[in-house]
């Protein structure tokens, strides 16, 4: 036992004074060493990332000073704008809710304690405050998702203008999450803005931590980048409850309670979706037009969100409906809502937005 512990003392101590002579060949001298960063092409190369033989994995040391940290592309020359879109086929907000464009702040839609916001609601249609649950919807009616791969007029343009790779922002924002978390080594959230959580330190949330999964699907001449469905069943109700809610905030209410299960008038008239493409390099995406202001002159996105407790009780939401009473405080307040949204999903939302601002 002895000498066997000794045999082992001697190995350890070898491996940590000895230095191994290790011959690299041309193409391994070209792999990123740690601290050299991560260039997006080599310019003597056409290859993407340089190739070589497998090497044992090491974790990544990126330096985000110095010129040859990242490489900056420029975008001059390089985006060419495709649009084939009528602003006047683009839904718009109604019940008088488009006066919320116009006037900055937080608009509650139902709230007897307060005469502001009583005042407010006699601009507004009341019946579209009353949210109708997706089980009510006859989801069939309701336009479904398309993916990259199966847009016909997405797959057109690329071949027009010789793209590689084709993808919506809903598609890519996962992508861009997590390429900025590999830049800024996952900073922390910042709550300074929040009065009741402004000592907390926060990180952004599991689901928002963990890997993108895409589908990359070979179309003939190009890539597509398709979002993986939702394997999860329970969480289905949110995806349907965005689309219900879509309908309900930009359908007049005649039109809207034609979606409801037995009605048996005739069927609601629903408008094809509406999309914007713009190529950048060799990347062409495309961005969904969820509503249009005529005064305003532009397009802008609505996003639903369940509260908490729905969301932390997914399986049995219909038992937790419950409403947001108050805007500050750590319970059952907007700024709670908005505390738990900063540090999940609004992130994918901002790279949603500036994908449009900087490509459309």
């Amino acid at each position: 036992m002895l000498r066997h512990l000794r045999s082992r003392t001697n190995r350890n101590k070898w491996n940590r004074g000895a230095k191994r002579s290790i011959t690299l060949t041309e193409t391994e001298k070209k792999l990123p060493r740690n601290g050299d960063g991560i260039s997006y092409r080599n310019d003597n190369s056409n290859h993407a990332l340089p190739t070589g033989p497998h090497q044992p994995f090491k974790r990544a040391k990126f330096s985000t000073t110095g010129p040859d940290s990242f490489k900056l592309l420029s975008m001059e020359d390089k985006r060419v704008e495709i649009a084939n879109y009528d602003p006047r086929d683009i839904p718009t907000l109604k019940h008088g809710l488009e006066t919320v464009l116009f006037e900055k702040g937080l608009h509650i839609s139902e709230n007897k304690h307060s005469k502001k916001t009583s005042e407010y609601n006699k601009r507004i249609n009341g019946k579209a405050s009353h949210i109708v649950q997706p089980h009510e919807i006859d989801m069939e009616l309701v336009n479904d998702f398309v993916t990259s791969s199966t847009d016909p007029v997405l797959r057109e343009l690329a071949s027009e203008h010789k793209c590689k790779f084709t993808g919506s922002t809903s598609s890519v924002s996962g992508l861009l999450t997590n390429l900025y978390f590999l830049i800024t080594r996952r900073y922390q959230v910042s709550t300074g803005a929040l009065k009741s959580f402004d000592d907390i330190r926060v990180k952004f949330s599991g689901a928002t931590n963990k890997p993108e999964n895409v589908n990359l699907r070979w179309n003939g001449d190009h890539y597509s980048i398709d979002t993986i469905p939702e394997k999860n069943v329970s969480n289905r109700i949110l995806l349907e409850l965005g689309k219900t809610m879509e309908k309900q905030l930009t359908m007049n209410l005649d039109e809207f309670k034609k979606l409801r299960i037995g009605y048996e008038g005739t069927p609601a008239d629903i408008p094809q979706e509406q999309y914007h493409y713009k190529k950048m390099y060799d990347i062409l995406l495309r961005s969904q037009l969820d509503c249009y202001d005529e005064k305003l002159g532009k397009t802008f996105d609505l996003k639903t969100r369940a509260n908490r407790s729905i969301r932390f009780n997914i399986e049995e939401y219909a038992s937790y409906i419950t409403h947001i009473d108050k805007i500050l405080g750590r319970h059952r307040s907007f700024e709670t809502e908005f505390f738990d949204l900063v540090k999940s999903g609004l992130i994918k939302y901002l790279f949603q937005v500036i994908t449009l601002v900087e490509t459309f």
